[in-house]
């Protein structure tokens, strides 16, 4: 049976809160019988098919660094990140990868291109938000709006130097509030821009496909979805920091981790920015199928082996 790792990381060093650092445990739990929730299955999917990593651990330094707030604790995480994903990368067929806020998609990065040429991945993000900021362009100066920009080796040096290869295929889904001159910082990679304006006017099924086609001579996907990509009116109050209005709904998410799983070219999933808000919710019940389905250990749900 193919070999599949969960890595949850509980980084949420952000100016828009923290309670987002142990949802994993709920997202998991989730996974199992709960009848509150949804139908009753017999069984755990994700604990019974997949390896559960220890927790990635990091140095909390709350600073106020010029380049990005919380960069030393941001530093400390991308580290042991991406060793926890250089180690399990050569013994799993896929990774997914549950954490607090998008920051973690640097840590992610660099664990990647420690075995994986990643001019060979193409890169799809799921936001509402570019996140491909940096010091100069950032109003904010918070590293949960640089990831896409430092994979793509722009950003404060600390950040990029340990990176071997820069991301070069980028795909956008979902795009609804972008700061002035961010997409410049990434604008060598020629990226795939779609919004939500572009889902009402071409269909979800176009837009995959024109990503798919883009990406069909890659050998790898990376399919990294923030919650906060979804409509505000499918969330409680505080279950995600940075809510914009006009997103996805569940269904679109979870076709759109469908369609990228049956590519059968998806090596890493993260899902991120999903608050725990001390109740039990129906989002957490989406991001336990999304993480089934991107796994595909949860297809059978919608008919499908």
């Amino acid at each position: 049976m193919p070999r599949k790792t969960i890595i949850p990381v509980p980084f949420s060093m952000s100016p828009y809160g923290d309670g987002n650092d142990k949802t994993y445990k709920k997202i998991l739990k989730i996974s199992a019988a709960n009848e509150n929730m949804q139908e009753t299955f017999p069984s755990n999917l994700l604990l019974d098919n997949c390896t559960i990593n220890e927790e990635v651990e990091f140095n909390i330094n709350k600073d106020s660094h010029p380049e990005g707030l919380f960069l030393e604790s941001a530093r400390s995480m991308q580290l042991n990140l991406s060793k926890a994903v250089a180690k399990q990368l050569p013994n799993s067929d896929q990774l997914l990868i549950l954490g607090g806020d998008h920051t973690i998609s640097i840590g992610t990065g660099l664990g990647l291109s420690k075995h994986i040429d990643l001019s060979k991945v193409g890169l799809i993000w799921v936001d509402a938000h570019a996140d491909s900021n940096t010091a100069k362009t950032s109003l904010s100066k918070s590293l949960t709006g640089y990831p896409v920009a430092i994979n793509c080796g722009v950003g404060p040096d600390k950040l990029i130097q340990d990176f071997s290869s820069n991301i070069q295929n980028v795909a956008y889904i979902g795009l609804r509030d972008v700061d002035k001159g961010e997409l410049e910082n990434i604008k060598h990679t020629d990226p795939l821009i779609f919004s939500n304006l572009d889902i009402e006017d071409l269909s979800l099924k176009v837009i995959i496909d024109k990503i798919l086609h883009k990406f069909q001579d890659l050998e790898h996907i990376w399919l990294s979805i923030d919650i906060d990509s979804l409509d505000p009116v499918y969330f409680q109050a505080g279950e995600t920091d940075v809510p914009v209005t006009g997103g996805l709904t569940p269904r679109e998410l979870l076709y759109i981790t469908s369609r990228i799983a049956q590519t059968n070219k998806l090596k890493i999933t993260e899902l991120v920015q999903l608050n725990d808000i001390n109740q039990d919710t129906p989002l957490l019940v989406l991001a336990s199928r999304i993480s089934e389905i991107a796994l595909n250990i949860g297809g059978y749900r919608y008919g499908k082996k």
